[in-house]
Formats: structure tokens, sequence, C-alpha cells
């Protein structure tokens, strides 16, 4: 082997090197996400469970809990993806209880 050819090896092992730890990064954020997704659902059921009455759902109370959980929740980063999903899932429940 020369030189040249061991230069070039040298290189692609540090190129692959490279995108092996930029997989870990990716990887490492969605299984952040997801775990903040899982999180924000869980807030979401948490607050429902708090707000069911014997007839229905206290609609106020429940929005003031989600409105606490948003205040308490980053708008950057990998948390931010909780902004979404309560969001989302708040709107599933006040549209269903009318």
């Amino acid at each position: 082997m020369n030189d040249t050819e061991e230069a070039r090896l040298h290189k692609e092992l540090e190129e692959l090197r490279e995108a092996m730890q930029e997989l870990k990064v990716r990887a490492a954020l969605e299984v952040s996400e997801a775990t903040h997704r899982m999180e924000a659902m869980r807030a979401v059921l948490s607050a429902l469970l708090k707000c069911i009455g014997p007839r229905a759902v206290k609609r106020a109370r429940f929005q003031e809990l989600i409105a606490q959980e948003s205040k308490n929740t980053a708008n950057h980063g990998p948390a931010s993806v909780r902004h979404e999903v309560l969001l989302a899932e708040t709107r599933r429940v006040l549209d269903r209880r009318r």
C-alpha cells in the first residue's frame, strides 16, 4: 500500500466516523422529541382526568391546566414539540366535548 492509498483510506475512515457521529446525534434528537411528545400526551390526559365531572369536562379548568403546561414548556429545542402536541390534543378533547 502506498502513501496515496493510505491517505485515501484514512480520509474515508474519518468521513465514516463523522457520518456515524451525525447519525448518533440525529437518533438522540429523535428519541428526545418522541419522549417529549409522549410527556405532552400524558399532560393532556392528566389534565383531562382532573377535569372530568359527573356529567362533563370542566372546559375552563382543562384549558387552564393546559395553558400552565404550555407556559412551563420550552419554546426551543427538542422540548418545543410539546406545544404542537398540547395544541392538537387539546383541540381534539374540546371539539369532542361540545
